[in-house]
């Protein structure tokens, strides 16, 4: 709960609830984090003194991997084959980006917590982390007040006062600090969607995912704007109306836009279990 302040309190009193209300009932846990139990050592190490690795565990753990997992398992179902080079973009509240080869999870945007990565609705993602230790030390912040800032107050409810992604889309064409707040988050998905690009040189498609990735045709277009020279093409109608292929037929890369059902993705890991 320190580590993941956003999740795990509710998570944890989900499981308390259901041991006194179901206690014949067997309860499994299914981890956010099991699809990134095989990133490479060059992937989730940080490159601070090694001991706190091996004494603390201090690693890139990644999360949103139920969703990321699932995203994989319906793409290959729409596409009518295995897509050997995935990126899946899962963006709302939370937003995580991840690269998937040969159905595995080779690196991820998140990191030791949910905090790094892209921009959030109230997470900062990557930022310089001289920045926390000058807001204690100089600033005089606490650990904990700059904690709460970093997970509730930052992002871009931090840069223009709105964590609400529908209200920013409005405002942004009057407004310059929601449209500075919406460039920043567009701009943070791109860079982690780049860097999976070379990474894996090339991929045959992208996912988008979650409240904004799978609803908002606006979004997907502008981050794939940056991606034209690749030889990507958008269907301008098909995006509107966020079918789940959105790319036009003759796209080098597919793009797709799918609900996420992270639910169904458990309940099929269970199934396998049992």
């Amino acid at each position: 709960s320190y580590l993941a302040p956003l999740h795990n309190p509710v998570n944890l009193l989900g499981v308390e609830i259901a041991r006194k209300l179901l206690p014949r009932v067997q309860t499994v846990g299914v981890f956010d984090t099991g699809f990134y139990k095989d990133l490479a050592p060059s992937h989730y190490i940080y490159a601070i003194p090694y001991k706190f690795y091996q004494k603390n565990k201090i690693r890139r753990y990644g999360f949103h991997g139920i969703a990321h997992q699932y995203l994989y398992w319906k793409t290959n179902g729409i596409l009518k084959k295995k897509v050997n080079k995935l990126i899946t973009c899962h963006l709302g509240g939370g937003s995580s980006v991840t690269a998937i080869k040969n159905g595995q999870a080779i690196n991820t945007s998140m990191g030791f917590t949910p905090l790094e990565g892209a921009i959030m609705e109230s997470r900062s993602g990557d930022i310089d982390p001289a920045i926390v230790t000058y807001l204690i030390e100089k600033l005089k912040l606490t650990a904990s007040n700059v904690s709460d800032m970093l997970n509730n107050q930052s992002g871009y409810k931090g840069v223009c006062g709105k964590k609400d992604m529908r209200e920013i889309l409005k405002l942004k064409k009057k407004n310059r600090l929601a449209r500075l707040a919406y460039e920043m988050f567009i701009l943070s998905v791109v860079k982690y969607i780049s860097y999976y690009l070379v990474e894996m040189g090339g991929v045959e498609a992208i996912t988008f995912s979650g409240g904004m990735g799978a609803r908002s045709g606006e979004i997907r277009q502008d981050i794939m704007d940056y991606f034209r020279f690749l030889g990507f093409k958008m269907d301008s109608k098909k995006n509107k109306r966020n079918s789940l292929v959105v790319s036009a037929s003759r796209s080098k890369i597919k793009v797709l836009a799918i609900p996420a059902n992270e639910e169904l993705a458990m309940a099929c890991q269970v199934a396998d279990k049992f």
